[in-house]
């Protein structure tokens, strides 16, 4: 059922003339095309894999949506570990796959915590851009590199810093990092990717 705040939402909305979509989806599945605008899907109703999706579409064609991905890992191990938004091996749905002519715009922010030590390290991506052009996704070529800090508890010597690059087999993110050497301890690696993605 609505929330009393989902309920004055809906309300405001059908005083406006504005139509409301509610979606409820199950893992794998994307939000549907609307083409009947404007059209607003509920705010929080829509949570996949810690996604939360929102879409509007407009009469000219062409669709734009603001969402946020958030890819995750848990490691014992001191080896280069990938994030992906289910924590599990990367395939073509848990990258967040980019489809064929889509641009997107995004930004990142990531934490990296030792679950013993509670010793963790903060890092930021600022405003950078992917593209999926004909079936090849690829980075803006200015995209800025990675910001360190703050840091929780003295913080964590990593072997390496988190990186993002395109990956061209499943067509999304490749996020990932090196935790400290001989690590032995479960670190967990958390980054919320923040992005404007235009098809």
């Amino acid at each position: 059922m609505f929330t009393p705040r989902t309920k004055l939402f809906l309300e405001l909305c059908a005083v406006l003339g504005i139509s409301v979509m509610t979606i409820n989806l199950v893992d794998g599945q994307t939000v549907p095309n609307v083409t009947s605008p404007p059209v607003i899907p509920i705010p929080g109703t829509v949570v996949v894999n810690g996604q939360v999706w929102t879409s509007t579409q407009w009469n000219t064609g062409w669709a734009a949506k603001k969402d946020i991905l958030t890819f995750y890992a848990l490691t014992s191990g001191a080896t280069a570990t990938r994030l992906t938004t289910n924590g599990l091996a990367a395939t073509a749905t848990n990258v967040g796959s980019i489809p064929s002519s889509t641009a997107i715009e995004y930004s990142v922010q990531c934490i990296i915590l030792d679950r013993t030590s509670r010793a963790g390290n903060i890092y930021t991506f600022g405003a950078s851009a992917i593209s999926n052009i004909a079936g090849t996704v690829a980075l803006g070529t200015t995209n800025p590199t990675v910001t360190t800090g703050p840091v929780l508890n003295s913080g964590l010597t990593l072997v390496a810093t988190p990186t993002i690059v395109a990956d061209n087999t499943n067509k999304g993110w490749n996020i990932s990092y090196t935790p400290p050497s001989g690590n032995t301890d479960p670190v967990y690696a958390q980054c919320t990717v923040e992005l404007l993605v235009v098809n």
